[in-house]
């Protein structure tokens, strides 16, 4: 059971001195209570996780996703290739669950296909549909989330060329049935190097994070600010929730080299040799990623700097209070609801294995 660490130790006792500074008052730090082993994937992905409490992991190398019940025993695969309607053509890439309908959709890497299976009384495909039917070749769909019985929200991103290369973003409304899209709002695009022919974005270049929960909003935050905003879409009403870092120190330009050295390293070989120009507003902690669970709160996790690489900073904010939440290792929290939350972790081994965690303030 995730439990509040009595003692802590080594390079974990550095992160937690940061966090202190953010805030001012004692982190707490989780330990998983289930662990599903990198072995059982080939390589996870993403994850979504029923109202029964069962996860589903999507398998990138395997191109399907695995069932598990809530002790973390494997019940049956979905999309496998040779098991007919729903099969994946290309890997899964991202995961949402309607709690309402009982229904899973799985976004497909590169095709813009999403299927959707019902899980309830049994596993059951009920459809396919290709989002890029409708859009021009220059635009992609970055992810996907359920929202009503019949809607799901997308992510669009479109490529333009004029000067130098553009990307615009937005969110949109998608109806299953009809297999129409509206729009709902245009996000603020990322901070990019861009020349005549490309555009390139680092991990730590300014840029939107978004996150959609069915029955709570629509969480988006510009990932160089503190204020997180949230629309319903029901009540076409906007939330703004602040955050506070009072320690956020601005990138040396020792660390903007070294960071732009290792994306090199894993650049594609036309990228190596790029001139990249310094951005004018890069700070350490910055955001890299949101969550918003079934409490309304918002999770965002925390980039510490490159000299903190074992451990994981969330920050948990609602209307009434801040948290911060220090998890061993790489993980990238995928579901946040019931009092659990569920992720994905780098293993030693190299492997992403499956965590979750029990919260103690939601007992």
């Amino acid at each position: 059971m995730a439990r509040l660490l009595p003692r802590i130790t080594g390079s974990l006792l550095g992160c937690l001195l940061l966090v202190f500074e953010l805030r001012g008052q004692a982190p707490i730090a989780l330990s998983p209570e289930l662990i599903l082993s990198g072995e059982q994937f080939g390589k996870a992905v993403a994850l979504a996780v029923d109202r029964r409490g069962r996860v589903l992991v999507a398998d990138a190398r395997a191109y399907q996703i695995v069932l598990f019940d809530s002790a973390g025993a494997a019940l049956d695969t979905l999309g496998r290739r040779g098991e007919g309607p729903g099969e994946f053509q290309f890997p899964p890439r991202h995961l949402t669950y309607q709690p309402d309908t009982d229904v899973l959709y799985a976004l497909e890497l590169f095709s813009g296909r999403v299927h959707a299976w019902r899980l309830s009384p049994a596993t059951k495909w009920i459809g396919t549909r290709s989002l890029v039917a409708s859009l021009s070749d220059a635009q992609r769909v970055e992810a996907v989330w359920a929202w009503g019985a019949d809607t799901l929200v997308l992510r669009v991103v479109e490529r333009r060329r004029g000067r130098n290369v553009h990307n615009l973003e937005a969110l949109r409304w998608y109806h299953w049935t009809q297999r129409t899209q509206v729009a709902l709002f245009a996000l603020r695009p990322a901070e990019a190097i861009r020349t005549e022919v490309s555009y390139t974005i680092l991990p730590f270049l300014a840029r939107t994070l978004v996150d959609v929960r069915p029955g709570q909003g629509i969480a988006w935050l510009w990932s160089d600010s503190l204020i997180v905003h949230i629309y319903d879409p029901r009540s076409q009403r906007w939330a703004h929730l602040p955050f506070r870092i009072t320690r956020r120190l601005p990138f040396t330009q020792t660390q903007w080299q070294q960071a732009v050295d290792r994306m090199r390293r894993l650049a594609p070989p036309r990228y190596k040799s790029l001139v990249y120009p310094r951005p004018q507003r890069n700070y350490w902690p910055y955001t890299d990623d949101l969550l918003l669970d079934d409490q309304r709160r918002v999770w965002l996790r925390l980039q510490q700097g490159p000299e903190v690489t074992d451990q994981t900073v969330y920050l948990v904010v609602s209307e009434k209070d801040q948290r911060q939440i220090v998890l061993e290792g790489s993980v990238n929290l995928e579901v946040v609801q019931q009092g659990q939350a569920w992720g994905i972790r780098n293993a030693p081994d190299g492997l992403k294995e499956v965590v979750r965690y029990r919260l103690p303030f939601d007992r």
